[in-house]
């Protein structure tokens, strides 16, 4: 949807960001991380396939509301792992701004356990810190700061990229309780596919996943 400086939309009215490419600066490692709002809300959790609003992305279940499809993410907005996609407002959605950081390490393999694996799989941890517009505001229904942790494993070049949250703010830890239930950490899981580092030559050269 285009919107105007006047818009006759009042929550919508102004200059909205559309677009924004951060490329290799510090951490960001090469790679072209990329924004696109296109003047609609920002979320601190990367999107989904029915926020994908430019069709930008590779969505396994686009319009899933459940099962395995449905958690995938991408990298925009804040890319906090954690969701809380049955939230008529979810937590950390904003129409104004948003800041995050998120930051990625390998495990060395002497300590990964996967490394006794014959095939070698990547495990890192990841560690997203962020905040926005609404937690700042008197009687917010978050604290300023939000933030999740946990193992990361990447397959296929980084393709695919799979997200195991471990420690996360409270008001992500009463959502699951609340409304997933006890079994719910397989439901916690979400995962991401990045067709822009698919290539079948490089894969093809080894088994390394």
């Amino acid at each position: 949807m285009q919107l105007g400086v006047f818009s006759t939309d009042e929550n919508k009215s102004g200059f909205r960001l559309q677009y924004m490419e951060i490329f290799n600066w510090g951490t960001f490692d090469e790679h072209v991380w990329k924004i696109r709002p296109v003047g609609e809300t920002s979320l601190l959790t990367g999107a989904n396939g029915y926020e994908d609003y430019t069709y930008s992305n590779y969505f396994a279940g686009r319009n899933k509301f459940d099962g395995a499809a449905s958690q995938q993410i991408m990298e925009r907005d804040g890319f906090f792992k954690v969701r809380t996609d049955l939230l008529s407002s979810k937590t950390g959605k904003t129409d104004n701004w948003l800041s995050a950081v998120n930051f990625t390490s390998d495990i060395p393999s002497k300590i990964n356990p996967l490394s006794l694996l014959p095939v070698k799989i990547p495990l890192k941890v990841f560690v997203d810190i962020g905040t926005y517009a609404d937690a700042w505001k008197a009687n917010a229904a978050t604290t300023r700061f939000l933030y999740d942790a946990g193992l990361q494993l990447s397959l296929l070049k980084e393709t695919v990229n799979i997200y195991f949250p471990i420690l996360y703010s409270s008001v992500y830890s009463d959502y699951f309780k609340s409304t997933l239930g006890k079994n719910h950490f397989w439901k916690t899981v979400s995962f991401s596919i990045d067709i822009q580092r698919f290539s079948l030559k490089k894969i093809s050269k080894t088994l390394d996943l």
